[in-house]
């Protein structure tokens, strides 16, 4: 199918889902009319024609006010506009996801920005389902809506990683990292949300799913390629200015949150720091593969401390008690050790959280 083809499809399916009621066609046509008499028309010639769009049917007393053209971009843009804001549920949230996102995602080219772009859109409907939770707007019809909408993104995720399997590994690999520390730390959230059980359920299952596929893919890189040399060495790089950034988010909002989540924050990026400096080690031995492992770990805790710290203050919520710990090359979701070690390192988090703010060597 050519472009050309597919954006007109894409035109048609824009306007299937875009329905107004009859009161947010009013308040646009007072928009629109406000706007007109502000911009008159700059001859005294009468413009003869009408059209309808979107449930609005304008004629030529109106268009004596401004041409036609210009009433048509207002219109859409004031559509695109406010429905960017929308939540399920809400009269636009059907312009908002089958217009503009659509839109957006039509003129991405590669594989790779593909994916990007629905990992964004995961992490967009994981906040929604927050928000409506919070504000008491969740019931059946908007939970199916938007826990459908948010598999089709995790579908999207891996149809196009696994076509870049086939030409770069770290890539998809790095993608999948961001989506399992987005729906990771998620989870966390939703945990401590009313009327989203279902949801969380079906989250985790999907966290537990990725998780394991990236275990198994990272068991799988070529210890012995070049490639995977570079790739973890510039990784490192990546990490650090990573953590370092997380870090100086978590002093910035210091006073937004409490000590215990202050102090919780600084020990998960301890942790981060405890895996750079493994993955350092891995580096120098020559194990690359688990150096790149270890810096993707590092980066997924600062990225997990960093979500669900923003998520707190906006939906104003207690900070969710992530437990984060340093995984063993080759563990997977349901290994033996696990909720030892796990609760090994969570004492070590509560112990070292009281007084940790001098202990990470992180520069801000």
């Amino acid at each position: 199918m050519n472009l050309e083809k597919e954006f007109k499809n894409l035109i048609i399916k824009a306007n299937k889902v875009i329905f107004l009621k009859k009161k947010d066609k009013e308040l646009m046509r007072s928009q629109v009319v406000a706007f007109m008499k502000q911009h008159p028309r700059e001859n005294n010639v009468p413009v003869r024609a009408s059209f309808s769009w979107f449930g609005f049917k304008v004629n030529k007393p109106i268009l004596q006010y401004a041409s036609m053209a210009s009433v048509a971009v207002l219109l859409f843009g004031y559509v695109a506009y406010a429905a960017q804001g929308s939540l399920p549920g809400d009269p636009l949230y059907s312009v908002k996801v089958g217009v503009n996102e659509k839109v957006a995602g039509f003129f991405l080219a590669s594989d790779k920005s593909k994916a990007q772009y629905e990992v964004q859109l995961a992490k967009m409907r994981l906040e929604e389902i927050e928000k409506v939770a919070v504000e008491g707007k969740s019931n059946e019809k908007t939970d199916l809506q938007v826990t459908s909408l948010l598999n089709d993104n995790i579908e999207n995720v891996k149809k196009y990683s696994d076509h870049i399997k086939s030409k770069d590994e770290v890539d998809a690999l790095e993608i999948n990292s961001d989506l399992e520390a987005s729906l990771n730390a998620h989870s966390q959230v939703l945990n401590k949300l009313e009327n989203v059980k279902k949801i969380l359920s079906d989250v985790n299952d999907k966290t537990n799913k990725i998780k394991k596929e990236r275990q198994d893919d990272e068991g799988k890189l070529d210890d012995r390629s070049q490639a995977l040399k570079s790739s973890a060495e510039g990784k490192l790089n990546a990490t650090t200015a990573k953590v370092k950034e997380v870090n100086s988010f978590v002093e910035k909002k210091k006073s937004s949150i409490n000590e215990e989540a202050y102090n919780l924050a600084k020990a998960n990026l301890l942790l981060a720091n405890e895996a750079i400096v493994q993955g350092q080690q891995e580096l120098q031995a020559g194990n690359w593969r688990k150096a790149f492992s270890l810096f993707q770990q590092a980066i997924r805790m600062a990225q997990e401390t960093q979500i669900t710290i923003k998520t707190s203050i906006s939906l104003k919520l207690d900070l969710p008690k992530i437990q984060i710990k340093i995984e063993d090359e080759g563990q997977g979701t349901n290994g033996e050790n696990d909720n030892e070690k796990q609760g090994q390192q969570q004492e070590k988090q509560n112990k070292e959280g009281v007084n940790i703010k001098d202990s990470i060597k992180i520069s801000d």
